[in-house]
């Protein structure tokens, strides 16, 4: 047994404190990400995470709701201090405090509208910019409206994946959306915390911060969109790998066309670890959907 392998009791205790908290996922999660197969850059993309084990990332910008990542952004500090933080940044490019800003009517600046232009271009820095690079699930593969939105109208398949809970794996970024009526509310200090780089702090305080400020900016979303259940994997280096042993199965939709499926299972024939296909169907006398996991493909 390795050292890894042992039993320690302090980061078994960190480990289900974090599963609590929502930090990271429960050990045995299913979860499941809708995908069509339209294009073939989404052939691409699905060889990617079938053959190499990872998953493809999207930004922010890319979204089709305006209103997610897009939290309402208050001022709670004087441009002074906004002007001290910003000059320990390299290469953040806002504006400093002897900036003049000429308005659309030609007349310059007040203070407050200089404040508030340097607080939206932190806002726009921090949360566009320096966005996490984000991948979605869900906890259900019955969905009606997931698999008509995200799977090209049943046409498309599901990937079932299993965390693991390994510290090589994408999915202990992966947090729950939460759902509310009305948007999060984000104050200027808060960004400034996180880019103030002079106060000595640890990884811990560091890393409350950052999912505090994560879930306000990419975990909160209308409750319009709470039939999705949506959990998110938010990754900041470039690719999102995960263990081939948490890529469970495919579920092709029940109107998956036939040449896609011979197409999908040459793909599958090439991985090195066995990966079972499934086939969803519509429910007889109910509106659901059902998965005969009796019989794959």
């Amino acid at each position: 047994m390795s050292n890894e392998d042992e039993f320690d009791p302090i980061r078994e205790m960190a480990k289900f404190a974090a599963m609590r908290t929502g930090a990271i996922p429960p050990l045995n999660t299913s979860l499941f990400r809708y995908v069509s197969l339209w294009s073939d850059r989404s052939w691409e993309l699905l060889e990617c995470t079938i053959l190499k084990d990872k998953i493809p990332l999207t930004t922010p910008v890319t979204f089709n709701d305006p209103f997610d990542s897009n939290p309402v952004v208050v001022s709670d500090v004087s441009l002074s201090e906004i002007d001290r933080v910003i000059k320990e940044v390299p290469g953040l490019g806002l504006p400093l405090v002897d900036i003049q800003l000429t308005l659309n009517d030609g007349r310059l600046a007040t203070k407050a509208e200089v404040e508030e232009q340097a607080v939206r271009s932190i806002a726009e820095t921090l949360i566009r910019q320096q966005s996490p690079k984000i991948a979605s699930f869900c906890r259900r593969i019955s969905s009606q409206l997931l698999w008509a939105h995200y799977a090209d109208s049943y046409k498309g398949l599901a990937y079932h994946f299993v965390v693991s809970g390994s510290s090589d794996s994408a999915f202990r970024s992966v947090h729950p959306v939460e759902y509310h009526r009305q948007r999060p509310i984000i104050v200027a200090s808060e960004m400034l915390d996180l880019l103030d780089q002079t106060p000595p702090r640890n990884l811990g305080t560091l890393y409350q911060q950052r999912l505090a400020f994560d879930r306000k900016a990419y975990l909160t979303k209308s409750i319009e969109w709470s039939y999705e259940e949506e959990e998110r994997l938010l990754c900041r280096t470039k690719e999102a790998p995960f263990e081939p042993y948490e890529l469970a199965a495919l579920i092709v939709g029940p109107r998956f066309p036939d040449e896609h499926l011979v197409r999908l299972k040459a793909i599958v024939t090439k991985r090195s670890r066995p990966l079972r296909i499934y086939r969803a169907k519509l429910a007889e006398s109910d509106y659901a959907i059902e998965i005969d996991w009796k019989n794959p493909l």
